[in-house]
């Protein structure tokens, strides 16, 4: 493998710990978000915890989510791209091989 292909491949999967990782916090930051509920604090083991859109704090919530949604696009985009470079060079390679 030449230096050329290895670093097209590192970069490949380098990408996907990247995707996942946001694709975790993603879903985990959307727990966290629902479970806070109106913003109101309650004592009670299963709270009412009301709607999401009524708490304070729904802007700052919709823009880290948005954010990490943009960025696990973005990730998985790339990831793409450099796939489909490596598998259209790894084909050229063979082909001139072949021919």
């Amino acid at each position: 493998m030449s230096f050329r292909q290895w670093r097209t491949a590192s970069r490949v999967h380098g990408c996907w710990p990247a995707s996942y990782v946001s694709a975790c916090t993603l879903h985990r930051y959307l727990s966290f978000w629902i479970r806070q509920g109106d913003g109101r604090a309650t004592n009670s083991s299963f709270p009412d915890s009301g709607d999401v859109q009524d708490n304070p704090a729904f802007p700052t919530y919709a823009l880290r989510y948005g954010m990490t949604a943009v960025a696990l696009l973005g990730f998985q985009v790339l990831r793409g791209t450099l796939f489909t470079q490596m598998s259209l060079r790894a084909a050229s390679s063979l082909h001139n091989q072949v021919s």
